[in-house]
């Protein structure tokens, strides 16, 4: 590149060589630039095996996942999983057919290692959604007590304290919503209602009231168990237990956030799961293993490119098939 006539620049330029781009940071909640991470879940068909591994697989380079750690207790029905800019949370899981834990683990990203867990969940329960702002995670939902009941609670707990939950109240009664998250707000993507009806809601809950979820657009299909991710300017429902149906939905389905518009079917994934760990690098969304419609739990790890919409591509493995883990990124 050549400049030439008096030109003067300010402001803090980067200058990128032709053909590459800036090296992301890693410092969002809502997106990585180094890892994806499954924690915990079912290694076989439900109620058999269960985990308390961490796995984490390379947003640079396609391949298998390896073991970065051990969750404190092992895991089924874990969650949506939460990420801060240092560290992967889970808050609640069940831990047996009718046990349920209220602890809230993390985990550094910086270096490999165990959950440590200093502070409660008020509303301990499991497969909640998740979502992270700059400074809180939340868990919304999910299922309570020895039969799976609905969860009506909603819990925010702080980064940066490492204390116990507040309890928001009744926000949500639904549960089994995929979730992805903005800049400035979480989105529930589909679930069940408690009478059993699965739903086609995509509602929006703000940051910066913390008060109500909003309805903001559409899913093309009534679906329950799906994974949520999301780019800078749209989000994403991946498979589901479908409606007139189980097991049945392998679409990858996308909305904007900036506009009320109903989602559209961009692609699929190449097998039909739910109960699937996904998280959102800043370049692409990807699944983690996911209960399969026969088999028992998928052990593949795939991708789908932000840029052009597209079906998911295989890109490496899990240790062992896995499926209703929580998910982080970093």
């Amino acid at each position: 590149m050549q400049i030439s006539g008096g030109v003067q620049l300010s402001g803090g330029v980067n200058l990128v060589p032709g053909g590459s781009s800036p090296s992301p940071s890693g410092a969002s909640p809502f997106q990585g630039s180094n890892f994806g991470y499954i924690m915990g879940g079912y290694t076989n068909p439900a109620p058999s095996t269960t985990t308390n591994d961490i796995l984490k697989y390379s947003y640079a380079s396609d391949g298998n996942a390896s073991q970065s750690g051990d969750l404190m207790q092992d895991t089924r029905m874990a969650g949506g999983g939460n990420s801060s800019s240092t560290n992967g949370y889970m808050a609640g899981a069940r831990t047996g057919p009718t046990a349920l834990s209220n602890k809230i683990e993390k985990f550094p990203f910086a270096s490999d290692g165990n959950t440590t867990s200093s502070a409660n969940v008020a509303n301990g329960g499991s497969k909640y959604t998740g979502f992270s702002s700059s400074t809180d995670g939340y868990a919304y939902g999910g299922e309570i007590g020895p039969n799976g009941a609905n969860m009506l609670k909603t819990d925010k707990f702080s980064f940066a304290s490492d204390s116990d939950s507040t309890d928001l109240g009744s926000l949500n009664s639904d549960r089994g919503s995929g979730g992805c998250t903005s800049s400035d707000s979480g989105f529930l993507m589909g679930g069940r209602s408690p009478s059993l009806v699965y739903l086609s809601d995509i509602r929006k809950f703000a940051f910066a009231s913390d008060t109500t979820l909003s309805d903001h657009s559409d899913l093309n299909t009534a679906t329950n168990n799906n994974a949520g991710v999301n780019s800078d300017t749209s989000g994403y429902s991946i498979a589901a237990n479908a409606d007139g149906g189980p097991y049945t939905h392998s679409n990858i389905d996308k909305f904007p956030f900036a506009s009320q518009t109903t989602a559209t079917e961009v692609g699929e994934v190449d097998e039909i799961t739910y109960g699937i760990c996904a998280s959102s690098s800043t370049q692409s969304g990807y699944t983690a293993g996911g209960n399969r419609s026969s088999g028992g739990p998928s052990i593949k790890i795939r991708k789908f490119p932000f840029a052009s919409d597209g079906d998911s591509t295989d890109v490496g493995n899990l240790e062992y098939n896995t499926g209703d883990g929580a998910s982080a990124q970093y």
